[in-house]
């Protein structure tokens, strides 16, 4: 049970009445008892000048559901609907808390039919309720009448809203529903060339003799009529509502494929004597920009280059977009930046009335530009989030070679081994790093750099350098010696020796685009025949500085995903690739995931048996020297350190890519971009981040006053993380807000960081605070004015002294 109380019951003691509701917090509507209905009373009286004066006044009501009879279940106004074919509540949808609701007396004015049901009198009094779903689902106007004692004959000059009777605090009036007029498109936003349906409904409580249904459109202060049709008379004019769909209450309205001359408010009005219903259906159009830059997500370009990037975003309506460019590392350390010498083009409109701009700048990079990601983002009307598109610049030197093909030589650390037995019989290494230069060239060639080790790489079938990308400054490169154990296979090319001595070189791009591991045969001069239990690496020849070593590269094995980020549901690719420097006999290649210590196969194969266990290598490409794995749809169980290796004997490459599951928060706050509040209201604001994995994030909430200065960050409480079932989280920050007329105009932000976000994601909220008091002025002064166009528009013609004129029923 849950107890539903006003402020102003609990403030004098009043009893509060429960409602039974479902366990997940919604309710049956067609069972609502009763429902909070603020009654905006009139008083209308004729001043000393003999003016009609008007005064509006809001009071506590109930719209009760029931039967003659029925006690009231709160000490307040109660309007008791009583059965009729009618039933308001077969019409509402949602939760009772999602309804807004509000009573209103209605004039029939100079229409003196009485309504054709049982009972019904000339004397009946008519009321209003219109309620409202707060996120614009659907408006429902319901006439209400309540049938009284037959007052006292009123002088023939007096009008009927003089008349109306008093209605005091506590007082039950019984009603029925005898006719509701319904929309369940409020309001409308539509996309060019569409053909939306503008739903209009009515019901009445008997059979319809006689019904007047019009569409009108309203733009720019002006009404031009698109349908009529009287049931009278049969007549009809214009289209877009099916004749048959009217005998049932539809009288929805299909426009046509939508124009920017589409826009405005759509009208529907249903007049049974003695009443009308209407519904005002504003429609806005708003077209999605297409957004692309003239370049791919690789932008490759030589040192000193110039180039024009352009952003275009195309087809928008309404005119309003903001293009902007942002440059930021690729490796999210830095906050992106705004440029600031972009150049727009004029706004370019095409026949349907759409636009197209573009946003551009010339780019001219250095080397230190390399790596650096170029954004677009477009801000619409139409768009909830920005439209994003980017590219990665890579800059080259002066000869553009991208893949370093020309590359003579490059700086290196060579990690050298001694390896001895100790005294105990014990195997002992000692490393020692030292400057090396790896080189490229042929045999004979002399060291460019005489004072260090050089590696002198002379040409193979496998050119290390071909795999090469980017620029000459983010390689880093280490060379390490290579023991082949105790396989002893002798490499199956021209030259090769037993005692060939093997040494590694690994080349990592300094921004994580590659790694490349490369294998190097150096032959020396057959060594004395070692003890049969001696391994190789204690008959290492000694190197110094200064020395060069002539080699070739036997086998190259790499990778450009040297560590994956992902997110939920994806199939990335890891990429492994080998080369070696003749025709490949025997290659054994595995794929291992590593987690928590532990280790998996997931993939096996053996050239030599052809034997294959697991999937995610395609057998087809093994052969082309690629044993990529494609990993199906990830979750959070993906996350690991997966482990590439292959076997051509006597070597034995693998690169161990880790990969980690990152998933960006939802972000949301509970109210829109504007929140109007009254002076000492309280109201809780909240902001979701939903989805988000891994678990650690950050919601913090600002205020900023009006001339842009920034406050400390709000002390707000927290959610507790919620999981769900595909491992991601959800958490919740919220505070209470009771503002006071200074805060009017002050700018609340919720800030979202997360892990998997380059900067944090914000929404924003400006607050507007109004005093009751002097709102009611307003209103009261509008109802004035409001009352006088409705008294001269509808008062009887004797009262004006001027002959009678038929009118029309609608505006």
């Amino acid at each position: 049970m849950v107890l539903l109380c006003s402020l102003q019951d609990v403030r004098l003691g009043h009893v509060c009445v429960s409602k039974a509701v479902s366990v997940n917090g919604s309710q049956s509507l067609y069972d609502l008892e009763w429902l909070p209905c603020p009654f905006e009373d009139e008083k209308v009286h004729i001043n000393i000048k003999g003016h009609t004066e008007t005064e509006y006044i809001t009071r506590e009501a109930v719209l009760q559901f029931g039967k003659v009879g029925d006690s009231p279940l709160l000490p307040t106004i109660t309007f008791l609907v009583t059965a009729s074919k009618v039933d308001i509540r077969r019409y509402l949808e949602g939760t009772e808390d999602k309804l807004q609701c509000e009573i209103r007396r209605y004039n029939t004015g100079s229409i003196a039919t009485r309504w054709p049901t049982a009972g019904a009198q000339d004397h009946d009094i008519w009321f209003t309720s219109t309620i409202r779903h707060s996120e614009d689902l659907f408006v429902i106007t319901t006439f209400l009448r309540h049938t009284t004692a037959a007052p006292v004959a009123p002088a023939e000059e007096q009008m009927d809203l003089l008349q109306w009777k008093t209605i005091n605090d506590r007082d039950l009036l019984t009603m029925s529903a005898a006719m509701v007029v319904l929309t369940k498109t409020p309001s409308m936003d539509v996309g060019l060339l569409k053909e939306p349906d503008l739903d209009c409904r009515f019901a009445v409580d008997h059979k319809v003799p006689h019904a007047t249904v019009e569409w009108k459109l309203q733009q720019h202060g002006k009404h031009s009529t698109l349908f009529s049709y009287s049931s009278r008379t049969g007549k009809k004019e214009g289209n877009g509502v099916a004749l048959k769909a009217i005998a049932a209450g539809n009288v929805s309205f299909k426009l046509s494929p939508t124009t920017k001359h589409s826009e405005g408010t759509y009208i529907c009005s249903v007049m049974v004597p003695p009443l009308i219903g209407s519904h005002d259906i504003p429609l806005t159009i708003s077209e999605r920009p297409r957004v692309s830059i003239n370049v791919g997500s690789t932008l490759s370009m030589k040192r000193g280059e110039v180039r024009k990037l352009k952003c275009d975003a195309k087809r928008y309506y309404p005119l309003d977009v903001s293009i902007k460019w942002y440059r930021q590392m690729a490796d999210g350390s830095s906050t992106p930046s705004l440029l600031k010498k972009v150049l727009y083009s004029s706004h370019q409109p095409h026949q349907d009335g759409t636009h197209s701009l573009s946003a551009f700048f010339y780019l001219k990079p250095s080397m230190e530009d390399s790596g650096y990601i170029y954004t677009c983002s477009v801000s619409h009307i139409s768009l909830l989030t920005p439209i994003r598109k980017s590219f990665t610049l890579r800059v080259t030197g002066v000869n553009g070679s991208q893949s370093l093909y020309d590359l003579q030589w490059l700086s290196c650390r060579f990690v050298d081994e001694k390896v001895h037995i100790n005294k105990e019989d014990h195997i002992e290494t000692k490393y020692i790093t030292r400057v090396a230069v790896l080189q490229f060239g042929k045999v004979g060639d002399r060291s460019s750099h005489p004072t260090v080790t050089t590696f002198l790489v002379t040409a193979s079938k496998v050119d290390m350098r071909h795999y090469l990308e980017g620029a000459e400054d983010k390689l880093q490169c280490e060379i390490h010696r290579y023991s082949t154990g105790r396989i002893k296979t002798r490499w199956p090319t021209a030259g090769a020796q037993d005692h060939d001595v093997w040494f590694t070189s690994t080349i990592r791009h300094s921004e994580g685009l590659f790694v490349t591991k490369t294998f190097l045969r150096h032959t020396t001069v057959a060594p004395v025949a070692p003890d049969e239990e001696q391994m190789d690496f204690l008959q290492w020849k000694t190197i110094n500085d200064g020395d060069l070593l002539t080699m070739s590269a036997a086998m190259v094995f790499l990778t450009k995903t040297p560590s994956v980020d992902v997110g939920l549901f994806k199939e990335p690719d890891l990429d492994c690739r080998f080369a070696v420097d003749h025709a490949l006999p025997h290659a054994t290649v595995e794929w291992k995931l590593q987690q928590h210590g532990r280790r998996t196969d997931l993939f096996s194969y053996s050239s030599r048996t052809g034997k294959t266990e697991g999937n995610g290598v395609a057998l087809k490409a093994i052969a082309a020297g690629n044993v990529s794995y494609k990993l199906r749809s990830t979750s959070t169980h993906s996350e690991g350190t997966y482990i590439c290796s292959v076997m051509v004997p006597p070597l034995n490459g693998s690169h161990d890519i880790p990969l980690r599951i990152s998933e960006q928060p939802h972000v949301s706050i509970n109210v829109g971009s504007t929140l109007s509040m009254k002076l000492g209201e309280v109201q809780m604001l909240k902001c979701d981040a939903e989805r988000y994995y891994p678990l650690d994030v950050d919601i913090k909430w600002y205020r900023e006053t009006p001339d842009g200065s920034p406050t400390p960050p709000l002390k707000v409480r927290h959610s507790s993380h919620e999981r769900h079932r595909d491992g991601t989280h959800s958490v919740s920050a919220f505070f209470y807000l009771k503002p006071s007329m200074e805060e009017s105009g002050y700018k609340y932000t919720c800030s979202v960081s997360h892990k998997s976000l380059l900067s944090p994601i914000y929404k924003s909220f400006t607050l507007r605070v109004t005093d009751p008091d002097s709102t009611l002025w307003y209103i009261a002064k509008i109802g004035f004015i409001i009352s006088m166009v409705v008294i001269i528009c509808y008062m009887r013609p004797q009262y004006l002294g001027r002959k009678s004129s038929k009118k029309s029923f609608f505006p």
